[in-house]
C-alpha cells in the first residue's frame, strides 16, 4: 500500500517531468495521485515518457530545419551577395542589431532557433567576437 509520502513523492516526480515535457506544471493532477493506484500511476508516467518522446522528435526536427535555415542564410550571404567570408557574413547579419552583452547575442541566437544546439553554442561565441558591443550610456 502506498503512503501518503509515497503518493507526495510521485506527484512531485509527475510533476516535475511533466514540467520538462510540456513547460507548465500540472496542478489538476494532484488529486489523481491522493487516489490512484499504483497501476493507475504507473500508467501516466508511461503516457508522459510517450508524450516526451514525441516532444524531443518535434524538438529535434525544428532545431535541425532552424540550423539548415541559418546555414541558407549564410550561405546566401557569401554567394549571392558577395560575402568574403564567414565572419563577414556574420557581422552582416548582426549589423542592424544593438548589443550591450553577450547576452544579447545569446538572444539573438535564440531568436533564430538554435541557441541550445551545438551549432547554436558555437556561434554564439564566434560572434561574442565579431559584433560591436555598445555601451550603455
Amino acid at each position: 500500500m502506498m503512503t501518503t509520502d509515497d503518493r507526495s513523492q510521485f506527484y512531485s516526480d509527475y510533476s516535475d517531468f511533466y514540467k520538462s515535457v510540456h513547460g507548465i506544471r500540472p496542478r489538476w493532477m494532484a488529486s489523481f495521485f491522493d487516489t490512484a493506484t499504483a497501476e493507475e500511476i504507473d500508467k501516466e508516467f508511461q503516457l508522459l515518457g510517450q508524450q516526451a518522446e514525441v516532444e524531443a522528435k518535434a524538438e529535434a526536427e525544428r532545431e535541425a530545419k532552424a540550423i539548415a535555415d541559418f546555414n541558407t542564410e549564410l550561405t546566401n550571404l557569401m554567394v549571392k551577395y558577395g560575402a568574403q567570408d564567414r565572419a563577414t557574413a556574420l557581422r552582416w547579419m548582426t549589423d542592424t542589431e544593438t548589443f550591450y552583452s553577450g547576452q544579447d547575442v545569446e538572444s539573438w541566437v535564440w531568436n533564430k532557433g538554435i541557441l541550445f544546439t551545438d551549432t547554436g553554442r558555437a556561434l554564439v561565441e564566434e560572434l561574442k567576437q565579431i559584433v560591436v558591443y555598445k555601451d550603455f550610456n
